[in-house]
């Protein structure tokens, strides 16, 4: 026998599958939030002096590709591009100007070196240097620490 209810259904269902979709959607960012929020405590050390410096004149592209030269050139190049891409966007979406202005460079550090090497990159790539071999650059240089550390793996 037909209740009241019975043409309410399909619009219970869409709303349940709208509602379990959003909140899918909210797990995955929490995983890579906590996937790479270790790993982006030390990009931020490393970016955040060049940010400050040079982020009115840099585009878009140049801070994207600053944020994942920054992921590969911290880790030890085990991170697939997808995986930096994700990093990139979730560094982006973190990102604290008023924090960035409160670090300076300091080229005696780890990190300070490493601001240095993708400051460089950077110039080879307005000068021409195609990004991706920058890209196999930062992937090659001696890592802060171990992506494997980063992400609790063995």
């Amino acid at each position: 026998m037909p209740t009241f209810l019975e043409p309410f259904y399909p619009a219970f269902a869409g709303i349940l599958i709208g509602v379990a979709t959003m909140g899918a959607k909210k797990v995955f960012e929490k995983i890579n939030a906590r996937k790479y929020a270790p790993m982006l405590g030390k990009v931020y050390d490393v970016v955040d002096p060049l940010l400050d410096q040079y982020y009115t004149g840099w585009s878009g592209s140049t801070i994207d590709t600053v944020l994942e030269l920054a992921f590969y050139s911290v880790g030890d190049g085990h991170l697939s591009t997808e995986e930096a891409q994700r990093a990139v966007q979730m560094a982006k979406e973190k990102f604290l100007p008023d924090v960035a202005k409160s670090k300076r460079l300091d080229p005696n550090t780890p990190e300070g070196r490493k601001s240095l090497e993708i400051a460089e990159m950077v110039l080879k790539m307005e000068d021409g240097v195609d990004r991706n071999k920058l890209i196999d650059l930062a992937k090659a240089s001696i890592p802060l620490a171990p992506v494997h550390s980063f992400l609790g793996l063995s």
